[in-house]
């Protein structure tokens, strides 16, 4: 199995700084398209604070983890894991792939099945959005699929996506479209910053009349 290279976009630290709430928000202001994957989806099992990464992909047969390390082999510097299995009946994940994917600068992973040692992985503070805890052996008898485009319930994740991950769940920008929608959010950034200054400074009546001018659509939190 090999992981073909990824061209294109390298998200830099300005969408750490956003978060979900917000890239979401104008991703679906850019493209009309929801991007999100819940957070009853994909608990956060470990890490802290928001986590972001070119997607690198990799899918597993029923009960084995045959991807995981050539995909943690593969992985360079500013590259978001997405791991799949079409159960949670083993481990896809664990200490020795997060220790490992930690030393290569991987920013995270997303685990579309189990994961396990979970304490030992908050303990070093690397990332796991993980569907299912599960302490079972895999095997590694079939070969998985490396590069390929993933479905995590109505969300399609491909190689070089831009994915952003959170507390609040994650989301999935195209990487074509990264450009705008990081400059999209960019600006409602700012617009939050400044309404968080007024509210710190009393002026509450200001920030209540700028949101509900955006009724009937609903005034935005």
């Amino acid at each position: 199995m090999t992981l073909p290279a990824v061209t294109g976009v390298t998200p830099d630290d300005t969408a750490r700084g956003l978060g979900v709430a917000t890239i979401a928000a104008s991703l679906r202001a850019v493209t009309g398209r929801d991007g999100v994957i819940a957070a009853e989806r994909l608990p956060r099992r470990s890490g802290s604070g928001c986590v972001v990464g070119r997607a690198r992909t990799a899918s597993n047969p029923p009960g084995e983890n045959s991807a995981t390390w050539p995909l943690v082999g593969a992985a360079r510097a500013g590259d978001l894991l997405v791991l799949a299995g079409p159960d949670d009946s083993v481990a896809l994940w664990g200490h020795l792939a997060s220790t490992a994917a930690a030393a290569a600068g991987v920013t995270g992973v997303l685990v579309d099945g189990g994961a396990r040692d979970v304490g030992a992985c908050r303990e070093m503070g690397f990332s796991v959005f993980a569907r299912a805890v599960v302490t079972r052996d895999p095997a590694k008898r079939r070969p998985g699929v490396l590069g390929e485009p993933i479905r995590i319930g109505e969300v399609v994740v491909g190689e070089g996506d831009v994915v952003v991950a959170d507390d609040d769940g994650v989301v999935v920008v195209p990487a074509g479209r990264w450009p705008e929608v990081l400059a999209a959010a960019t600006e409602r950034g700012r617009a939050e910053e400044r309404d968080l200054e007024a509210l710190q400074a009393g002026r509450i009546d200001e920030v209540v009349a700028a949101k509900a001018g955006h009724l009937p659509g609903g005034s935005q939190p």
